[in-house]
């Protein structure tokens, strides 16, 4: 998809001058302060470390990125290692026991004045502040006792994955959409919303000729808006015992892709996906929150885009975002993420900055033009935080036993980028696919999937 970090950036600096991003691949390189904001200084050194994959107790060693270095100059040592998925699960949950807008074309020239940045900032932070005042600061504030309520990461077993069908000005990405579930279907099942019986016939037909089984494939039929279900479909909670449903307030990303993207259909999806599995819901429609905007690694710690939920929730302290979230996220640490380019209508989704791949470890992306990357493994690696870097889109998908990750289209970088993200998930089969038409429309495969917990 993306043959460097720079043309990463300038795609994504097209969508979001363009108006058409509606999740992270564009928001993932976009993600930037202004020069006048200090930015945290990190050595460049490529240190090896040990990255465990929570799926299992095999670790494997890979060479870290060195923080100002990319991944294409990486040398990574992976290891395969097949796995059942019973096997995972088993081994997942003693790990985890502890509590639309039209599409346009990407070859369209951008200027080099798309790269000026832009933040907003907490009230309790000054432009005067430099990266280590940030850093302590985050270090004491956000460590809160909390109860034993928890948002599962990713990788720990799920039940199934969600997506919404692209509609006529999403079309281009269904044959995208089909290279996702081909992929998702072999794992675990899918469930497909679609507008109409209409519709769905449509869908089913164009999937089976895209290469789509029936296998693990459940369609449903319900009122839905656009095609990004990471951000307006539920978040899922468990105290341990039970597993519920939260639905916080989704606006079609603050309405900065104009008034005419509708959202109404798609603010009533988790209250829909509760019914069908029977689940209690939480109301929260009071705070937008996108699921595309928290990356948790389900034992305490949130890292969260500041610009973005400044920019839905204005006029709350930074304090207050921390009191809501760690309350009903059951963290005990947030890792704020801040900077995003003008124009970028979800102002700065982190699920295309940083990921988690284990509870100690984060990868964050590199970025070209900015230090927003720089800044955050410098906190992270405050909070205590193991960094990695992958000069590619983070925006991947994790599920019971597979990852499937955008593919660059140089083939000879794909086979570095799989190297990488199989020292990341060694026991998880690896899945480079061209979704280069979600990536044009401003997303990626994680935007598009919403992954359920095993309840």
């Amino acid at each position: 998809m993306f043959s460097s970090s720079r043309k990463r950036l300038n795609i994504a600096i097209l969508c979001a001058s363009v108006g058409l991003a509606a999740c992270s691949s564009d928001k993932s390189t976009a993600e930037s302060p202004t020069a006048a904001e200090p930015s945290a200084s990190t050595e460049s050194t490529t240190e090896t470390v040990a990255v465990t994959d929570s799926a299992s107790s095999t670790s494997t060693e890979s060479s870290a990125v060195p923080v100002t270095d990319s991944a294409s100059s990486t040398s990574t040592e992976s290891s395969t290692v097949a796995v059942s998925i019973t096997d995972t699960d088993s081994t997942t949950s003693t790990e985890s026991s502890t509590p639309t807008a039209p599409i346009t074309d990407s070859t369209a020239s951008t200027s080099a004045e798309s790269s000026t940045d832009t933040e907003s900032l907490p009230d309790t932070d000054s432009s005067e502040t430099d990266t280590s005042t940030i850093t302590d600061e985050l270090s004491e504030t956000a460590v809160t006792p909390v109860s034993n309520i928890r948002v599962p990461a990713e990788w720990e077993l799920q039940s199934a994955v969600w997506m919404q069908y692209p509609d006529q000005w999403e079309a281009s990405m269904r044959p995208a959409f089909a290279r996702i579930i081909s992929v998702i279907q072999e794992y675990q099942p899918v469930h497909m919303l679609v507008r109409s019986e209409t519709e769905k016939s449509q869908a089913q037909a164009l999937m089976g000729r895209l290469g789509v089984t029936d296998e693990n494939l459940h369609w449903h039929v319900v009122a839905i808006d656009n095609a990004w279900m990471r951000d307006n479909g539920p978040i899922y909670v468990t105290d341990g015992e039970m597993t519920w449903i939260q639905d916080w307030r989704f606006d079609a990303w603050g309405g900065n892709f104009g008034s005419d993207v509708g959202y109404a259909n798609d603010d009533q999806v988790p209250e829909y996906v509760a019914e069908q599995l029977n689940m209690e819901v939480e109301d929260f429609s009071g705070y937008v929150l996108e699921k595309g905007n928290v990356e948790v690694n389900g034992n305490g710690i949130l890292v969260i885009g500041w610009d973005c939920q400044d920019d839905r929730n204005p006029g709350m302290s930074k304090e207050e975002h921390e009191e809501l979230l760690k309350e009903k996220l059951g963290v005990h640490t947030i890792i704020w993420s801040y900077g995003h380019y003008p124009g970028e209508g979800t102002t700065g989704h982190i699920d295309g900055t940083a990921r988690f791949i284990n509870q100690d470890t984060l990868v964050v992306t590199v970025l070209n033009d900015s230090n927003t990357d720089d800044r955050l493994v410098a906190d992270a690696q405050a909070a205590g935080l193991t960094v990695l870097r992958y000069d590619g889109d983070v925006n991947w998908l994790v599920g019971n036993g597979f990852v499937v990750a955008a593919a660059d289209e140089d083939e000879y970088y794909n086979e570095e980028l799989q190297e990488l993200l199989e020292s990341f998930f060694p026991n998880r089969d690896v899945h480079l696919i061209d979704i280069a038409s979600i990536s044009e429309a401003g997303g990626g495969i994680h935007c598009v999937t919403n992954d359920q917990p095993l309840m």
